[in-house]
C-alpha cells in the first residue's frame, strides 16, 4: 500500500517569483531552482497575467482565501465566549 502524499501549496509570491526566474534564466533552470515540476512553471507562465493583478489587487487577500469564511460573525463571537468560559472551568 503506497502513503499519500501531502499536496504542496505554493504562495502567490513563491509562483510569481518562480516566474521571474523562468524570465531571466529559463523554466527548466527555474524549475530546477525552485524544485517544482517543469509544467507548473509553464502554468505559472502562461497565468502570470492574473497571478500579478491577484497579488496587485489586495496583498492580505492570499491570506484570507484559506479555510471556509463564516456566515455568521455574532454567532462565531458567542461561540468564541462559549469556548473561553469553558476552558476557564476546565471542562
Amino acid at each position: 500500500m503506497s502513503e499519500k502524499e501531502m499536496r504542496k501549496h505554493n504562495t502567490l509570491s513563491f509562483k510569481l517569483k518562480a516566474d521571474a526566474i523562468a524570465g531571466r534564466h529559463g523554466k527548466q533552470s527555474a524549475a530546477r531552482q525552485c524544485n517544482i515540476d517543469l509544467k507548473r512553471i509553464r502554468e505559472w507562465c502562461s497565468q502570470k497575467d492574473s497571478l500579478s493583478k491577484m497579488k496587485k489587487e489586495s496583498p492580505k487577500k492570499e491570506a484570507r482565501r484559506c479555510g471556509r469564511q463564516s456566515d455568521n460573525e455574532h454567532m462565531e463571537v458567542h461561540l468564541l465566549e462559549w469556548i473561553c468560559d469553558m476552558r476557564e472551568k476546565n471542562f
